[in-house]
């Protein structure tokens, strides 16, 4: 594994979806053949990829492809390379339409989803490498290579995925900071802080999210229901003050977002650059031994359960 590509500075965008409903839905036994649970599956794991990666195309068409990172379960999650801030919303809108289309297709997953009340659920996040987290290379018996990614940011992110529904995408508050930059029209909303295990458990972290219909045909019962008690949008300008204080005192690292290399005039120039040599210095330091012990541990078969215990 070569400490060098381990060091490159890099940012990440992670997308996450996941079926509500899925073990119950499994589990049951007097089911028609055509409500075989294998058959949603199967079009799930191969259709929702296909579509996600359509609308990619007619969004954001010059965007690199965005690869499946994981599958854990029922969930599959996405990680795309950011080296355009100006990206980071028209692919999280993408994978966001994605995930409102495919829950009402009329044919495919969208019939059983509502024959069997399933639903899809989605969740965003970014994380920064080497400062802050760690990004591991793999090689399987035939030489390949994957990467993983573990820290601090990947661990909430997980966390996050519980606090989502079928209607509320939920969003990292650095997420949340990097899209409002972009477009100050956009509606998030935010629901006070909510307790995470293990993430900043004294003080809660900020639930913040989108609809994930927002812009969407809506059903005459969504929408009777929505002007019920479909709360307010935050303001934009407040929520993105927020999110700024809150990074800079509570975030991992503890600095906005951003695409490296800094511009020479970048506020945060300096304490980058600061984090980055200490990050390369605790690479470097690693032996080959000691990276092939977290190589064994994230290739184990506690690898699964470890995120499930979320």
């Amino acid at each position: 594994m070569s400490i060098e590509r381990l060091s490159q500075p890099q940012l990440r965008l992670f997308l996450s979806v996941d079926v509500e409903g899925s073990t119950a839905f499994k589990q049951k036994t007097h089911v028609k053949a055509d409500e075989d649970w294998r058959y949603f599956f199967f079009d799930f794991f191969t259709r929702f990829p296909e579509q996600f990666q359509a609308k990619l195309a007619g969004l954001v068409p010059d965007v690199q492809q965005v690869v499946p990172w994981k599958v854990l379960g029922d969930e599959l999650v996405y990680s795309l390379l950011v080296t355009d801030l100006a990206k980071v919303f028209p692919v999280l809108d993408a994978f966001r339409q994605t995930l409102a289309g495919y829950q009402d297709a009329p044919k495919h997953g969208g019939s059983t989803i509502k024959t069997n009340r399933l639903r899809l659920k989605g969740a965003g996040w970014l994380a920064g490498f080497p400062v802050g987290n760690l990004m591991v290379v793999m090689k399987n018996a035939n030489g390949a290579e994957t990467e993983d990614f573990i820290g601090p940011s990947i661990d909430t992110g997980f966390r996050l995925s519980r606090l989502s529904s079928h209607r509320h995408f939920t969003l990292s508050v650095e997420l949340a900071w990097v899209i409002l930059n972009q477009d100050e029209r956009l509606k998030l909303y935010y629901s006070g802080r909510k307790d995470l295990k293990g993430i900043m458990e004294r003080d809660g972290y900020p639930h913040l999210w989108m609809d994930v219909f927002e812009g969407m045909p809506k059903t005459e019962l969504m929408t009777s229901e929505d002007a019920l008690k479909w709360p307010e949008a935050a303001d934009s300008d407040r929520l993105k003050s927020f999110c700024r204080h809150y990074i800079l005192s509570h975030g991992e690292p503890d600095f906005l977002p951003f695409v490296f290399p800094h511009p020479e005039d970048h506020p945060e120039r300096q304490t980058y650059e600061d984090k980055l040599k200490s990050a390369r210095s605790v690479l470097k330091s690693l032996t080959s031994d000691q990276m092939e012990n977290i190589e064994e541990e994230l290739t184990g078969e506690d690898d699964i359960s470890r995120w499930r215990e979320f």
